[in-house]
């Protein structure tokens, strides 16, 4: 059992507390101060002690990249997740939009690439990721939604938390049929007020574009053997048990 900060340094000075009285002969109490030398063997153990914890609870956060297709029910997933383990949610598409609207270096610079159409480069989208990283030091662990997205941003990510002592958890890639998608996404159209949820022809290419770019991370992933797919059919509940049962193994 892996015992608190607390409990370590409750146990120490109970050890400190014992060791340092004796009964003599007659009974009476003697006090034995301790040498300075052993004092300072004692504390270096202490420390080190502390230290190993803290790097302990450093190694069991839960970092997850969470993949599915449009209408795979990501989202929903990840509120129930959160509430489950605690952890920060951070989807790429929240956070470039925070960026552009709060005018920043990062999302000007983010914005002027998007104006002309073309893509972000990966360094700009990984600082912007660790800067919201940043913003939550106590985090027991996040959910990167839809991040990361092609295998140079996936190792570029693993060289970010790796050099935190957090790396990636696990990859876990919500799996419904394509057919299954389309009928979702056209349904959720009624509701979510999105063109591109309305329009079989962009949802064919957003389909299309997922399974392009989620191919070669699965494989980045699956070679550390820390991809998972998950069935995406069924209830809420159905499913979060299966992505629970996917994180526990």
């Amino acid at each position: 059992m892996l015992l608190t900060e607390k409990e370590v340094l409750v146990d120490f000075r109970r050890e400190v507390n014992a060791s340092n009285r004796f009964m003599d002969a007659s009974g009476a109490r003697c006090e034995v101060l301790f040498s300075c030398s052993t004092f300072a063997h004692l504390n270096r153990g202490l420390i080190a002690a502390v230290e190993s914890l803290s790097f302990a609870k450093k190694k069991i956060m839960l970092n997850i990249v969470l993949f599915g297709p449009p209408g795979a029910g990501k989202g929903t997933q990840s509120v129930h997740l959160v509430q489950s383990y605690g952890l920060v949610h951070l989807s790429t598409g929240d956070i470039f939009r925070s960026n552009i609207k709060g005018n920043t270096e990062l999302g000007q610079m983010a914005k002027s690439y998007m104006d002309q159409g073309q893509l972000v480069p990966d360094d700009v989208t990984i600082k912007m990721l660790e800067s919201e990283v940043d913003k939550h030091p106590d985090a027991k662990g996040f959910i990167f939604d839809g991040f990361p997205r092609t295998s140079a941003q996936a190792e570029a990510l693993d060289a970010f938390l790796d050099a935190r002592k957090t790396p990636v958890t696990c990859m876990l890639a919500l799996e419904v049929e394509e057919e299954e998608l389309k009928k979702r996404l056209l349904a959720r159209a009624e509701t979510s007020g999105r063109p591109d949820d309305a329009d079989p022809a962009v949802i064919q290419k957003r389909i299309g574009v997922y399974k392009a770019e989620t191919a070669p991370v699965a494989g980045h992933y699956a070679l550390q053997g820390k991809f998972t797919g998950v069935d995406g059919i069924g209830t809420v509940e159905e499913i979060l048990e299966r992505l629970k049962a996917a994180i526990a193994h």
